[in-house]
């Protein structure tokens, strides 16, 4: 079920925004968690990818569903009490 004027334009955030948050979190975090284990990098930017992509989908769809019910501007304050 699509809503016309109320769709999420994410396209190059989940494209690119996800891949990019997670290289850029284990860039910043392998040299003080895991010191020397540069040789986990791939299997953490995996399971990163992974977990990321369905922690956002799910998201991605319960804010479509909340459009969904409660749609139209004059409703932008129930929607954000309901996804809050």
């Amino acid at each position: 079920m699509k809503a016309t004027a109320e769709t999420l334009n994410d396209k190059h955030l989940r494209r690119w925004g996800i891949p990019l948050v997670v290289l850029m979190t284990l860039i910043g975090s392998m040299p003080f968690f895991f010191p020397g284990r540069w040789d986990l990098f791939f299997i953490y930017f995996l399971a990163g990818l992974v977990y990321g992509s369905l922690t956002w989908e799910m998201c991605r769809w319960i804010i479509i569903q909340v459009r969904l019910y409660f749609p139209g501007v004059v409703n932008t304050r129930r929607r954000i009490v309901t996804t809050t």
